[in-house]
């Protein structure tokens, strides 16, 4: 952006009005280059330029800027870097306020003629629309990557050398606090035990977290019915307040039943989100979150979904290394036992 600012600057001749502005633009190139270069030297620990250095340069060159044009590479870099860091209502804030000063700009510097007059409205229109809409890009970007960092935790979580119950501890913990609400759980499907494991965190939960074994038919009030259908209810009473979609395509469910009687009984919720995750290709258990502070939203639902099939594989790996701990436990005792059998008993008869 500043480049294309001091392209502009250059691009008709360097007249005497705009040596200020040229200098002003390469120093701010210049010093915008070093920091990058600084601050992506990890060892060095070099913090960001706060975003009010940014502002104080738009409001300089605002007053040095010769033309709009040059004047607005800045300003939407300054509303991208103010998207990342800020909220969508201080963007909109923000491009407001510059749209009326870049105004107020063009009034105090051209006639008042008709034709000047009708230009104001669309340059006010250009400045807010692209403001707030670059600021939004920003805003986006920074949601992206937090929620990156945030998936790429909770796989770490999942380590096989801290064991089962300790990761599934820190995994539902963290849900619990991301989404606001009391507790989390996890509920897997074991077709070879024909039993259901539940895993209950509460959000502040520091101590192991053991979990219950459960046969298949009383596991159901964790799966609820369908695992094919990702849900959300907000209200429990009368018809409910909830939606959801068919996970395989997308579909939404038109028709939400309420939730099934025995999963109210067995949660004790007030409200609920559920998604699915997958073991060998296949629908295997559900991670849920009960009790929201808030009300869960469909984006909140969509993040979730996409966390349940971010966590499936790390989760299918702990249970077959479990799987696989417990034959292996098996096979020894069996050795040992056959060992006694037929060297120091007989030897003892």
């Amino acid at each position: 952006f500043l480049f294309l600012a001091w392209t502009d600057l250059l691009e008709g001749g360097v007249a005497q009005d705009e040596r200020m502005a040229i200098v002003f633009v390469a120093a701010y190139f210049a010093v915008a280059g070093v920091t990058a270069i600084l601050e992506s030297v990890e060892r060095w620990h070099i913090p960001p330029l706060p975003l009010w250095v940014d502002l104080l340069a738009l409001t300089v060159f605002l007053f040095l800027a010769p033309s709009v044009v040059s004047f607005w590479f800045l300003y939407l870099l300054v509303a991208f870097g103010a998207g990342i860091r800020w909220d969508m209502r201080r963007v909109v804030l923000l491009a407001g306020m510059v749209t009326f000063a870049l105004l107020v700009r063009t009034v105090l510097r051209q006639p008042l003629r008709w034709p000047e007059m009708v230009s104001w409205f669309g340059l006010v229109a250009g400045t807010f629309a692209a403001g707030t809409g670059i600021g939004f890009l920003g805003a986006t970007q920074r949601r992206h990557a937090s929620e990156h960092d945030f998936l790429a935790r909770l796989s770490d979580m999942l380590k096989v050398e801290q064991g089962m119950a300790e990761s599934m501890r820190q995994v539902l913990v963290a849900l619990a606090g991301a989404f606001a609400c009391e507790e989390a759980v996890l509920a897997y499907g074991d077709t070879d035990l024909e039993r259901i494991f539940i895993w209950r965190a509460r959000h502040d939960a520091t101590s192991r977290i053991t979990p219950e074994s459960v046969p298949s038919e009383k596991g159901d009030a964790y799966l609820l019915d369908s695992l094919d259908a990702t849900v959300c209810w907000n209200v429990m009473e009368g018809p409910g307040e909830g939606f959801g979609w068919d996970r395989r395509d997308g579909r939404l469910l038109l028709d939400l039943p309420r939730m099934p009687g025995l999963s109210r009984a067995e949660l004790n919720v007030r409200s609920l989100m559920a998604a699915t995750f997958e073991s060998h290709g296949e629908p295997a258990g559900r991670l849920l979150l009960l009790n929201g502070r808030k009300k869960f939203s469909r984006g909140d639902l969509r993040w979730l979904e996409r966390i349940a099939r971010q966590l499936g594989p790390g989760i299918e790996n702990l249970f077959l290394l479990r799987h696989i701990r417990v034959r292996a436990i098996e096979f020894e005792r069996g050795r040992i036992s056959h060992d006694l059998h037929d060297g120091i008993l007989q030897t003892l008869l």
